[in-house]
C-alpha cells in the first residue's frame, strides 16, 4: 500500500509540469533540510548534492576523484606565491546568478567571513582551511579575487566550494535564512519551487553562461522507502534513483525491465559511532569491547553479499580505493570475538549477571543505538550489531526515529549511545576528515576530542606536498584507532538505478556529486 501511495504522489508531481517539457524525475531516500550546505543540519548528503547542482564552485570533482577547474565559473585559479601562500582567481566574464547579478569577489569574501569563524554564532560544517585565510581582496571591478593565507593550506582547491550569493544573503541569518527560502543559483538549473519533505522542482537557468542543458529541468522527489522507489522505477514513474546498495535491492532491480542499475565503488565510509558525551560509551573499555565483538566481514557480507570483501575499509581518513589507503585495523578488532570482548569488560571491573549482560556498580551495560527510519543499511546493521554484542554481554537497544528529524534531534544534540552512519567521501580527505574528528569539527557530533589528533591534522593540512600529507594522514588514522573515536566498517558503493530512456548519465563515486552532471543528461 505504501509503495502505491508514493507512486501516486510521483505521478501527481510529474504531471504538474507541462507535457512538452523534457523533465527527469529523480528520487532521493534522504530528506533535504534547507539550502545552506555549509551548516551541519543542512549539509547532509542530499543537501551537498543539491548544492553542487545549483551553486558554483571553483573546482569540480570528476569520477577519478581529482579536482578540475570549473571553466563555467573561472578563467583561471593559480597559486601565485608560496610565502605568504597566495591564490588568484579570475572570474569568467558573464558568470552570474540566476537573478542576473554578476558573480564577484564579494561572494568569495562573504563565504570566507562566515566559514572562518569571524561571524559570531554561525553554525559551520566542514570549514577547515578558511581560518588559514588572512584576507580576500577584490580587483578588476570584482572580477579578480586574491586570497592571501596566514599559514599554508595544502588542499586549497577545496575552498569556496558552493558559493552563496552575497547580495541575497545580506540581512539574512546564516543558520536559518535558507532553511526554507531558496536563493538564486548559478548552475545549469535553478530551483523553481520547493515543497518541504516532498519534492524540489529545478528548471533551466536563463542566466546560465555554460552549455545549454538538453533537459528543461528535473524534479527531485523524496521517497522514504527503497521498495517504493523500486516499484516507481518499474512503473515508469521515475527516471533515476539513488538507492541503498543492499544485495536485496540489486536482486530486485535485475528483474525490472527497462531499468539499468550501476554499483560504483565509492569512498563514502560507513562508521560505528560512540557518543563520548555519555558515561558508558565515553569509557574506553566499552568501546574496545564493542570493536572486539563486532564481526566487520559478516556485517559487510550480510549487506552486500559475495562482493562484500571489496568494500571492507579500515582507515578513518583515507577510504579504500582512494590514493594513500592503508589497512591499519588493530589485531583483535572487527573479528567477532565475543569471548575477547568479555575479557576486556572483566578487566575493567564489569561483572556479568545471571541474565548474561555485564553491569558495573549494579547498573546494566545497556546502550541505546539510534537508527534513521529511511536507511535500510543502518537498520540492518543495528539488528546485526545487536546480535553480535549479546554473547559479549552488551545489551544494545535499538531506537528508530524519522529520517526528517534525525539530524536535529539525534545527531546534532548527541542523543544516542551508539549509531552507524555514512560519511560522504571527498576529493580532499584530510581537511574533510578533520570536520569529523577535530575537537571543533562541524560534523563531530560524537563529542570526541584529542589534542594529539588536532595537532596531527594541523600538520597534515598545512603541507602542500601530497605524498607527505598522505603519510601524516596514516599517522592520524593510527591515533584514531588508539582512541577508538569511531570504527570504520566498510565503504558504501553508490547504487544508482535509472531508466534506459535517460542518456548522458554517469554514476559518480561521491554521493555529493551524483546530480552535478545533470546539464549533460537527456531523454529519449
Amino acid at each position: 500500500m505504501k509503495a502505491l501511495l508514493v507512486a501516486g504522489m510521483l505521478l501527481l508531481t510529474a504531471c504538474s509540469a507541462p507535457a512538452e517539457q523534457s523533465l527527469v524525475r529523480a528520487a532521493t531516500l534522504q530528506a533535504w533540510t534547507g539550502f545552506n550546505p555549509h551548516t551541519p543540519n543542512q549539509g547532509n548528503s542530499i543537501g551537498l548534492a543539491i548544492g553542487n547542482l545549483i551553486y558554483p564552485s571553483p573546482f569540480v570533482v570528476g569520477t577519478d576523484l581529482r579536482p578540475v577547474l570549473n571553466r563555467d565559473l573561472l578563467d583561471s585559479a593559480h597559486l601565485t606565491e608560496a610565502s605568504p601562500q597566495t591564490v588568484v582567481y579570475k572570474i569568467k566574464s558573464g558568470a552570474r546568478w540566476s537573478d542576473g547579478t554578476p558573480i564577484t569577489a564579494d561572494d568569495f569574501a562573504y563565504l570566507w567571513r562566515h566559514m572562518s569563524g569571524r561571524v559570531k554564532d554561525a553554525q559551520l560544517a566542514a570549514a577547515v582551511g578558511y581560518d588559514a585565510v588572512a584576507d580576500v581582496r577584490s580587483s578588476d571591478s570584482g572580477a579578480t579575487v586574491t586570497v592571501v593565507f596566514s599559514r599554508p593550506f595544502g588542499e586549497w582547491r577545496s575552498l569556496f566550494a558552493q558559493l552563496l550569493p552575497a547580495h541575497f544573503m545580506r540581512g539574512r541569518d546564516w543558520n536559518t535564512g535558507l532553511a526554507t527560502t531558496v536563493p538564486p543559483g548559478a548552475g545549469p538549473f535553478t530551483v523553481a519551487s520547493n515543497q518541504a519533505g516532498q519534492y524540489l522542482r529545478l528548471r533551466r537557468n536563463p542566466n546560465w553562461n555554460g552549455p545549454r542543458p538538453q533537459l528543461d529541468g528535473l524534479d527531485l522527489i523524496y521517497v522514504k522507502d527503497t521498495q517504493a522507489a523500486v516499484q516507481a522505477l518499474a512503473n515508469g514513474e521515475l527516471d533515476l534513483a539513488a538507492l541503498d546498495p543492499g544485495q536485496g535491492t540489486m536482486s530486485q532491480l535485475k528483474a525490472v525491465p527497462y531499468v539499468r542499475a550501476d554499483l560504483v565503488a565509492s569512498t563514502d565510509l560507513q562508521l560505528m559511532a560512540f557518543q563520548f558525551g555519555h558515561r558508558r560509551t565515553g569509557t574506553p573499555a566499552v568501546r574496545q569491547a564493542i570493536a572486539t565483538a563486532l564481526d566487520v566481514s559478516q556485517l559487510a557480507a550480510k549487506t552486500f553479499g559475495p562482493e562484500a570483501a571489496a568494500f571492507l575499509s579500515a582507515n578513518h581518513v583515507i577510504a579504500r580505493g582512494a590514493p594513500g589507503y592503508t589497512d591499519n585495523l588493530p589485531t583483535g578488532y572487527g573479528r567477532g570475538d565475543a569471548a575477547g570482548a568479555a575479557r576486556v569488560l572483566e578487566a575493567a571491573g564489569y561483572v556479568r549477571g545471571a541474565d548474561g549482560y555485564f553491569a558495573d556498580n549494579g547498573q546494566a551495560l545497556e546502550l541505546r543505538h539510534t537508527v534513521a527510519s529511511g536507511s535500510a543499511i543502518d537498520t540492518q546493521l543495528a539488528v546485526l550489531a545487536q546480535a553480535m554484542l549479546k554473547p559479549a554481554g552488551i545489551k544494545l537497544t535499538v531506537a528508530t526515529v524519522p529520517d526528517s528529524v534525525y539530524f536535529d534531534r539525534v545527531l546534532i544534540p548527541g542523543d544516542y549511545d551508539t549509531l552507524s552512519f555514512q560519511y560522504p567521501g571527498s576529493a580532499y580527505p584530510v581537511s574533510w576528515s578533520q570536520a569529523l574528528y577535530g575537537c571543533e569539527g562541524g560534523y563531530n557530533f560524537q563529542r570526541f576530542c584529542d589534542k594529539r589528533v588536532d595537532a596531527l591534522f594541523a600538520r597534515a593540512i598545512a603541507t602542500t606536498d601530497e605524498t607527505r600529507r598522505l603519510r601524516l594522514a596514516d599517522g592520524i588514522d593510527a591515533r584514531l584507532w588508539d582512541t577508538l573515536a569511531l570504527m570504520p566498517l566498510f565503504t558504501v558503493p553508490a547504487l544508482v538505478a535509472r531508466s534506459t530512456r535517460l542518456t548522458g548519465f554517469q554514476a559518480h563515486p561521491l554521493s555529493e556529486w551524483q546530480l552535478a552532471g545533470a546539464a549533460s543528461w537527456g531523454l529519449t
